[in-house]
C-alpha cells in the first residue's frame, strides 16, 4: 500500500486546504495510506489529519515566523501593505524536527499550499534529501515564479522586493533541477502558463483536477427537478471567499449586471443576485442595479448545497481562476455556470451543454449569456450539468494520483539504485 504524506498550511478555512482534505478522503477510500499534516490549528474530524498548530509551542513559533515575514515584506515595500499577504518569501518555516515524526515509513511527500512560514525552501531541500519523490500541487503561481502568489503587473513590487524575487526564483530553479520534484496543476490552462517558467522541475508537470467532494458526488447522481422562485424566478448566485476581492472581478461583475439590467428592462425586478462570501464594504452593493442579497460567508455545506440547487445559474467573474471548485459544486447540483474565461473554468465548462465561457474583457457577453439563459427555450439541462461534474469524482481523481505516485516512486527507486 502506497504511503503518502500531504502537507498544507491551512485546512478547511482555505480553498487549497479544502482541496487537500477532499483529496485525502478520496485517496484513503481508494486504498492509499494517506495522511495530511496541517500547520494551522484544526479540529478536523477526518481520519488521517494532524495539525502542528494544535501544539501551543509550535503554534507560537509559527506565528512568530509568519508575522516576522509579513513585517519584512511591509518594510521592504516601503510600508505599503498591498503586497503583505500576496507574497511569500520562502525563507522562514517550521523546523525539520517538527516534521520527522510524520515522515517515518512514507513513500512519497505531497505538498499543497505550504506558504505563510510553514515550509521554507531550506526545509523543502531537507525533505528532498530524504530521497523520496515530492509532488507539489500548484494552487496558485508561487512555485513557478519568485515571491508572488499571483502574477502582478510590472512595478507593483518595490526595488528591494524585486531583488528578493530574483533570488527566490534562482533558488527554486536550483531545487527543481536537482531533486525528484513533480508538479501537478489543477487545470490545463495553469499547466500551459507555468510550463513557460524557467523553474519547471526536471520531472515535469501533470494536470489533475480537484476532487468533487463525496456529498456533491451523491448530489450529482440524483435526478431532482429544480424548483423555481415565483417572486424572483431568475436567481443568480455568486460565491467567493471575499466577493469584492479584486481577483474575483468585482468591477466585471457590476458591469455585467448593469448590462443585464438594460437588457431586462422591467423584468429586472424578477431577478436576484445572491452573494455568498465576505464583503469589506456593504456600500458596494449599491453598484448592483438588480435586486441583490448578501448572505455573508457560509460554512454549512447543506445550506450552500441548497443555494446551488435553488439558483438558476452560478456566475464566475474571476480575473484568474486556477480551477473553479464552486463551479463544479453548482454543476453537481444541476445548476449551469456562466463564467469569465479566466483559466480553470475552461476545463470544467462545455459551451452550450453545462454553461458558457464568456470573453475575459467583455462583461456584456456575460450579460447576454444570462439573458439568453433566462429567456430562450434552449436552457441548459440539469441532467447534463450533473453528468459533467462526474468527471471529477473522488474515485476518478484518486486513481489518477495513485498512478502518478506509483510511477514517481518506481522512477525514484530505479534512480537511487
Amino acid at each position: 500500500m502506497t504511503r503518502v504524506l500531504h502537507l498544507s498550511t491551512y485546512g478547511a478555512n482555505s480553498g487549497a486546504g479544502v482541496a487537500a482534505l477532499r483529496l485525502l478522503e478520496a485517496e484513503r477510500s481508494y486504498g492509499l495510506d494517506a495522511e495530511l499534516l496541517l500547520m494551522a490549528p484544526s479540529s478536523e474530524p477526518l481520519t488521517g489529519v494532524h495539525a502542528l498548530g494544535n501544539d501551543r509551542r509550535l503554534y507560537r513559533a509559527w506565528q512568530c515566523k509568519l508575522w516576522s515575514e509579513r513585517a519584512l515584506v511591509a518594510l521592504l515595500n516601503g510600508f505599503n501593505r498591498e503586497q503583505v499577504f500576496k507574497t511569500s518569501l520562502g525563507r522562514l518555516g517550521i523546523s525539520m524536527s517538527a516534521l520527522r515524526p510524520y515522515l517515518a515509513k512514507v513513500d512519497l511527500i505531497h505538498l499543497h499550499w505550504t506558504q505563510h512560514a510553514f515550509l521554507s525552501l531550506r526545509t523543502l531541500e531537507e525533505l528532498c534529501k530524504l530521497g523520496l519523490p515530492v509532488v507539489i500541487t500548484l494552487h496558485d503561481y508561487w512555485w513557478a515564479q519568485g515571491i508572488e502568489q499571483m502574477a502582478t503587473k510590472p512595478g507593483e513590487l518595490s526595488p528591494p522586493l524585486r531583488l528578493l524575487d530574483r533570488q527566490v526564483r534562482q533558488r527554486k530553479a536550483e531545487l527543481m533541477a536537482h531533486y525528484p520534484i513533480h508538479w501537478v496543476t489543477v487545470s490545463s490552462s495553469l499547466t500551459n502558463e507555468v510550463s513557460r517558467s524557467p523553474i519547471v522541475p526536471r520531472l515535469g508537470i501533470s494536470t489533475i483536477g480537484n476532487v468533487l467532494s463525496a456529498q456533491y458526488y451523491q448530489q450529482a447522481q440524483m435526478q431532482e427537478t429544480k424548483a423555481s422562485n415565483e417572486q424572483a424566478p431568475y436567481q443568480i448566485l455568486f460565491v467567493a471567499t471575499r466577493v469584492d476581492d479584486p481577483i474575483k472581478g468585482w468591477s466585471y461583475l457590476t458591469a455585467a449586471m448593469q448590462q443585464l439590467a438594460e437588457l431586462a428592462g422591467e423584468l429586472r425586478a424578477q431577478m436576484q443576485l445572491t452573494l455568498v462570501g465576505a464583503l469589506s464594504d456593504r456600500t458596494l452593493l449599491k453598484q448592483i442595479p438588480i435586486p441583490v442579497q448578501h448572505l455573508g460567508s457560509i460554512s454549512d455545506a447543506e445550506r450552500l448545497r441548497s443555494l446551488y440547487t435553488e439558483s438558476s445559474v452560478l456566475i464566475s467573474t474571476s480575473e484568474r481562476e486556477s480551477f473553479g471548485q464552486t463551479l463544479l459544486e453548482a454543476l453537481a447540483c444541476g445548476t449551469p455556470v456562466i463564467a469569465r474565461d479566466s483559466g480553470g473554468p475552461a476545463d470544467i465548462l462545455i459551451n452550450g451543454v453545462n454553461g458558457a465561457l464568456v470573453a475575459h474583457d467583455k462583461p456584456q457577453e456575460m450579460a447576454t449569456a444570462l439573458w439568453q439563459h433566462f429567456t430562450e427555450a434552449t436552457a441548459y439541462q440539469s441532467e447534463a450539468c450533473r453528468a459533467s461534474a462526474l468527471r471529477f469524482t473522488p474515485t476518478a481523481i484518486a486513481q489518477q494520483y495513485a498512478q502518478l505516485y506509483a510511477q514517481l516512486i518506481d522512477d525514484t527507486q530505479r534512480a537511487n539504485r
